[in-house]
């Protein structure tokens, strides 16, 4: 059941955003040893020119810099480091980002906290 959001700016080149979120859920799904129906991706566009690092503000994603930022909201795993790890390597590869050029943060699924319907 893990959500995964991912913000960051408009892709700089030809990305399909629907394909690329396909591809994060089958690959963490996969890793998972999950149905792909479980795992649910959001993408998140950032406006153009609302996301510094540094003085430097651009109206589109570049390969390695302004890492997307993602939020995980997961059930407690045995392994969080290697979820984490999956997470990021899935969304460089759909969106095209240099190696490492993302931040994956994990908030773990309190059960006594959390509804997913019956």
């Amino acid at each position: 059941m893990p959500i995964i959001e991912i913000q960051a700016l408009p892709p700089a080149g030809e990305i399909d955003v629907a394909s690329a979120l396909s591809h994060v859920t089958g690959s963490v799904a996969a890793y998972l040893g999950e149905e792909p129906g479980g795992t649910w991706a959001i993408w998140r566009p950032v406006e153009p020119g609302a996301y510094a690092e540094g003085a430097g503000a651009p109206a589109a994603q570049p390969h390695g810099t302004h890492p997307a930022i993602v939020d995980l909201f997961a059930n407690h795993r045995e392994d969080p480091a290697g979820l984490l790890r999956e997470v990021g390597r899935a969304v460089v590869e759909a969106f095209g980002l240099d190696d490492g050029n993302v931040v994956v943060r994990l908030t773990e699924a309190d059960p006594t906290r959390v509804y997913w319907g019956e």
